[in-house]
């Protein structure tokens, strides 16, 4: 087939490069602008790397657009033939290539295959790729491309100056060879519309009043979402009822979604393994500071410390949320339809929607009663044994306890959890810490040693109550120094 000459009755047509089923700012940027031109004059073209149907393919073909799926630049033969072809049976007189970075390689090969005027349109300031060893790559792709492209590009775009200096060399800077191309956008689609927006948040259960933060856009690395994340954990200190809604997609989503999950700030707290955490990096300071035996502390803590994690449950019952699988059984949960709270619709977690009237195992009571007989066994051995056991061994009996019923409850449960060989995460996190636990109980056991403070009480010579009214002296000494300025050391 020859080349098909061009035509001043029939619109210029561009070939743009490169948009993704995606959604993200360059193909929104490209599709908007390619929605509201007017195309009795000037046509784009489309090539993309997606192998699939892009999900606007048909709606812009039935304006005159062309979509060409072709491989990647990591394939250059392929590439280049492929464009080639397509450059050669349309007789393009522009390609336009939207770039984050200056990556030379696709529009190199584009010159090769024929292109005759190559745009090329600077869209970002830094590396897409959190990456330490990707950005190192891709960093010296770019400086290298900053070189090249004088040579190979004929007009120069930015969407600012910033993304001006970043793509383009100090040849096209001071040359002024380069022109802002602003990135318009529709307003009338953002319009306040008070209908709608009751209608949106009833549809999703949010009620009226629920302040949000909201950001729509790619999960990529360059919209710092961990920065949203900051700003909702310091707003939800101040404004209990709220949420934060991160609509998009794109590679750091599971990031993303993972750094949520660890601290769980829409819940404006940490998971139970970052609470216990951080709480035993808190409790290890005050002790070091005080000079007190870290083991006996952590002995004392530990039946409270399920106590207060069986409290704690009672707020997903208020919540209707961690529920596990449809049961039968009389005490199964019935989920409020009526209410607003996470678990509020009769759906299980994996979009399957349950008869009207299902019940569901109620994990969290599980979890709360097996946390209050840990507390009540871990306190009757401790005042049965305490000649046998040495400090720091009821800490470990508290961690085998909760991780052991962990283990079983976390596997009824039915709400959205990463897996691992068909395993819940926490399954398996709870397995290794239940034999961390189991561990260091043996050798807490073999290698530790009793306190003169733990020696004194099991003998009798103090009580408890004796080291408490101790210590209160010692606090009253110190304030009383500190007010004389006395040195009481």
């Amino acid at each position: 087939m020859g080349e098909r000459e061009f035509t001043m009755s029939e619109p210029m047509r561009v070939l743009q490069a490169f948009i993704t089923n995606d959604k993200g700012g360059l193909t929104g940027y490209i599709a908007q602008n390619y929605r509201y031109m007017d195309k009795t004059k000037v046509q784009f073209d489309f090539l993309t790397y997606d192998t699939d149907k892009l999900d606007f393919e048909d709606e812009f073909i039935n304006m005159g657009a062309k979509f060409y799926h072709i491989q990647q630049p990591s394939h250059p033969i392929d590439f280049y033939k492929s464009l080639k072809y397509i450059l050669r049976r349309e007789n393009y007189k522009v390609i336009h290539f939207n770039l984050s970075y200056a990556n030379f390689v696709p529009v190199i090969l584009a010159k090769l295959a024929g292109a005759h005027n190559i745009i090329i349109h600077s869209h970002s300031t830094d590396i897409d790729d959190r990456r330490i060893f990707i950005r190192k790559i891709k960093t010296g792709i770019h400086l290298l491309g900053k070189m090249i492209f004088p040579f190979v590009g004929n007009s120069f775009w930015a969407c600012s100056s910033d993304a001006a200096k970043w793509m383009f060399s100090k040849k096209i800077l001071k040359g002024n060879k380069w022109f802002f191309a602003y990135n318009a956008i529709n307003v009338k689609k953002y319009v306040y519309n008070p209908d709608k927006r009751d209608l949106l948040r009833k549809s999703i259960g949010i009620a009226p009043n629920t302040f949000i933060i909201g950001h729509i856009g790619r999960f990529t690395y360059q919209k710092n979402h961990e920065f949203l994340l900051d700003i909702f954990k310091t707003v939800k200190k101040k404004k209990k009822d709220c949420k934060l809604m991160l609509i998009g997609d794109g590679p750091e989503k599971q990031h993303i979604k993972d750094l949520a999950e660890m601290f769980r700030i829409w819940n404006g707290g940490l998971g139970i393994w970052g609470g216990v955490l951080f709480g035993a990096l808190a409790a290890w300071a005050w002790c070091r500071h005080k000079h007190y035996p870290m083991a006996l502390l952590a002995d004392a803590i530990a039946p409270g410390l399920l106590v207060a994690q069986a409290v704690g449950r009672l707020g997903n019952w208020f919540n209707q949320e961690l529920y596990g699988a449809p049961t039968t059984l009389p005490w199964g949960l019935k989920l409020n339809m009526e209410g607003t709270a996470i678990g509020h619709s009769e759906q299980c977690y994996d979009g399957a929607t349950c008869p009207s009237g299902t019940l569901f195992h109620p994990t969290f009571l599980y979890e709360m009663i097996w946390n209050l007989i840990g507390a009540a066994i871990i306190v009757y051995i401790g005042s049965k044994a305490m000649k046998k056991l040495k400090a720091g061994s009821l800490f470990a009996v508290y961690i085998m306890w909760y991780t052991l019923g962990r283990t079983w409850i976390e596997s009824l449960r039915i709400d959205y959890a990463h897996e691992f060989l068909g395993v819940r995460i926490n399954v398996w996190v709870s397995m290794a810490v239940f034999v961390l636990g189991a561990v260091s109980f043996i050798v807490v056991q073999q290698m530790g040693k009793d306190t003169d403070l733990r020696d004194r009480i099991a003998a009798g010579e103090i009580t408890t109550l004796q080291v408490a009214v101790e210590e209160l002296r010692n606090i009253k000494g110190q304030i009383q120094a500190a007010i004389s300025g006395k040195d009481v050391n």
